[in-house]
């Protein structure tokens, strides 16, 4: 998570299991331009603004799963 983009929403995030390690998933993307997008992460599903997913950096693993790679 990039603290640069405000500290309590990324403690938000890793409060929801959003942390290094964790599998995720773009389960959806809503029109137009995607937003919010529903996210899976540690067995539950959450819509996130594109803002607030800007602040998650993840490695893509394969075409099903990505993890979240950046420390907090």
């Amino acid at each position: 998570l990039d603290d640069n983009q405000g500290t309590a929403l990324a403690q938000r995030l890793r409060d929801l299991g959003f942390v290094p390690g964790a599998s995720c998933e773009v389960v959806a993307r809503m029109a137009p331009g995607g937003d919010p997008m529903a996210v899976r992460v540690a067995g539950s599903t959450f819509a996130l603004r594109r803002r607030e997913a800007s602040v998650i950096s993840v490695t893509r693993q394969d075409a099903a799963h990505s993890h979240v790679a950046a420390t907090p």
